[in-house]
């Protein structure tokens, strides 16, 4: 099963595509994006997706409906639809060296189809998505 990252923006002028927060230079500061590693053109049937409930970190899983769609059931708070969207390619690729991920592999962003839903769920119960992050050792 895949897991759902959060990836940002390199901000290394020689390496145009994604790595983990901590890949980025001190004192410095990227968009984000949740993300998953594409080495084939099938879309995984279940993917992992970490989210922050009430202060405790939980794993939960986006299923395929249908082609991109997926959904994700909070358990309490509602079910919440995501897409899978491929990405510029002049953006498309991990660049950084972490092992969570394989070097160069296509990246394709997971996107919420309705943010407004998304967001209520956030401020009434203080739960959301965070996706597998890269730690420093």
């Amino acid at each position: 099963m895949k897991n759902v990252l959060y990836l940002t923006y390199s901000d290394s002028p020689r390496k145009r595509g994604f790595v983990f927060p901590n890949e980025l230079q001190d004192n410095s500061y990227s968009i984000g994006i949740w993300a998953i590693e594409m080495q084939t053109s099938v879309y995984p049937e279940i993917l992992a997706f970490d989210a922050v409930d009430n202060n405790q970190l939980i794993t939960l899983h986006l299923q395929k409906i249908n082609g991109p769609i997926y959904k994700v059931d909070t358990l309490k708070h509602g079910v919440v639809f995501f897409r899978l969207q491929k990405i510029s390619k002049w953006y498309e690729k991990y660049v950084g060296n972490s092992d969570l991920i394989t070097n160069g592999c296509s990246i394709i962003q997971v996107i919420p189809l309705n943010y407004n839903t998304l967001e209520k769920i956030c401020k009434e119960h203080h739960f959301f998505f965070v996706g597998t992050i890269e730690t420093k050792q």
